[in-house]
């Protein structure tokens, strides 16, 4: 039992140099060729996610306002949630024009 262990291990191994040789060609299940690519991709998702978050956050804001009966606590909740809506909607399109300027400046 052992020598034909040995015996088939032997002949793989003297198989390898020639299954080395072939030329064996995996096509890219991905569609993008460099991880560049692949962060810009994952960046535009992450955009277009927060881009329609924002806007939903200051409608909660206002809704917050509309039905705080003048509790001071409700409306300062609700205006801080469109306060923060705003400055990150801010921060997205900033983030965007600095990443343009930056390509435009190294020209790519």
């Amino acid at each position: 039992m052992n020598k034909q262990i040995l015996g088939i291990f032997l002949t793989a191994l003297l198989l390898c140099p020639f299954a080395a040789s072939a030329q064996i060609w995996l096509e890219n299940p991905l569609k993008w060729d460099t991880i560049a690519e692949l962060i810009e991709s994952i960046a535009n998702i992450i955009f277009w996610v927060a881009l329609a978050i924002a806007p939903l956050m200051a409608l909660i804001g206002a809704y917050n306002i509309m039905t705080s009966g003048g509790e001071p606590a409700k409306v300062k909740k609700g205006r801080d949630f469109i306060v923060y809506a705003a400055i990150g909607l801010g921060v997205l399109l900033m983030s965007k024009g600095i990443i343009s300027g930056i390509r435009y400046i190294l020209g790519g």
